[in-house]
């Protein structure tokens, strides 16, 4: 089975592969295929994208998305990142499993505290995206 990402926001992103600043991280960001549409009834946001990397675990897929996100979403904005496996977008998600994560204040959910210089490198040292969870990012 595969675990797919999506991602929402208010506006519409860019399309295309993204690089992390290492040349390392690789992310792919592709309109929503007709057979996830039942997924964007896990986000508040109207634009919904499917995220192509490796983010279920920590490492330089998780940069290169806190990359794009870096350069996309303007201060002030937000991203939702939704994780399930192939076939289950209509399972409900585990709210148990919301997270927010904060750019501006180096937040890393309730309880990390982010370097300002590294912050992306901590982030991707040590998160990754969960099944069923809902990440909301804010810059």
């Amino acid at each position: 089975m595969t675990l797919h990402h999506f991602i929402a926001a208010d506006k519409e992103l860019p399309l295309g592969s993204f690089r992390d600043q290492t040349e390392e991280g690789l992310i792919d960001i592709d309109k929503l295929d007709q057979g996830y549409e039942m997924v964007k009834t896990k986000f508040s946001k109207p634009f919904v994208y499917e995220a192509i990397g490796c983010l279920h675990k920590p490492g330089n897929g998780i940069r290169a998305l806190f990359s794009y996100i870096s350069i996309y979403i303007a201060e002030g904005e937000d991203i939702e990142v939704y994780s399930c496996w192939d076939g289950e977008e209509d399972r409900q998600k585990d709210d148990r499993l919301d997270f927010v994560i904060h750019l501006k204040t180096l937040q890393l959910g309730r309880h990390v505290k982010l370097n300002k210089k590294k912050s992306i490198d901590e982030i991707a040292e040590m998160f990754y995206f969960e099944e069923r969870q809902l990440v909301k990012i804010r810059k």
